[in-house]
């Protein structure tokens, strides 16, 4: 909780330097920028645990591929390479692991505010496992006068471990510390709250290992 704490006070410290609140702004205005915009007034959204699929889904189909992707990989990977404070081993006790949080909702919910006061399709390729997250970034859609859509992307748990040392052994390999296992059983468990249907106008469940991606919103 101190970590946390801590992590709030100096994420807003550091911005309250202009220089860092324009290379966030730089962040913001890239993302926004740097993929294919579809009219569309549609929000999806989907939930799960890291590595259950969700990317894989989204890349094999073709309503949630034509969408504008906001992904948290993509929102960490331009922080950690815009902001030298951030830069630690990644793992979730990381000096940095709390800041990068607050930064990337900080930066997602710029993002999504400037995409749909565009009327531009999204998709949100995140856990998005706290509902209290959820029901923040799904208001702001509706405010907009988006359908909202939420695709909860479901792993057998066996099958989803195996896939988290899989790619911790990968990070191993080349020399970074293993994170992934320790991040699901360490945070993202803890914090998942199960989608209910009055969340969105629309919630789709789908089993990575048993349902056809294509079949998806068709």
């Amino acid at each position: 909780m101190l970590r946390k704490l801590l992590g709030f006070l100096k994420t807003y410290l550091h911005l309250y330097t202009p220089d860092n609140t324009n290379r966030l702004d730089k962040v913001i205005s890239d993302l926004v920028g740097c993929q294919p915009q579809i009219y569309k007034k549609i929000f999806v959204m989907t939930v799960g645990y890291s590595k259950s699929g969700k990317t894989t889904l989204i890349k094999h189909n073709k309503t949630l591929s034509s969408l504008f992707r906001l992904s948290t990989t993509d929102i960490h990977d331009r922080l950690n390479a815009e902001f030298s404070f951030l830069r630690d081993d990644n793992t979730v006790n990381g000096r940095a692991y709390w800041e990068r949080q607050y930064l990337t909702r900080i930066v997602r919910k710029k993002v999504l505010r400037k995409v749909f006061a565009q009327g531009i399709g999204v998709i949100n390729d995140s856990a998005n496992l706290s509902r209290y997250e959820r029901k923040e970034r799904l208001s702001i859609a509706k405010k907009n006068g988006y359908k909202t859509i939420i695709v909860w992307v479901v792993c057998d748990e066996k099958e989803l471990i195996k896939k988290l040392e899989e790619a911790d052994d990968l990070l191993a390999e080349s020399g970074k510390e293993k994170t992934w296992l320790r991040l699901y059983q360490e945070v993202q468990k803890k914090r998942f709250n199960p989608p209910l249907c009055v969340e969105a106008d629309e919630v789709v469940k789908f089993e990575s290992a048993k349902d056809d991606p294509e079949a998806i919103l068709q």
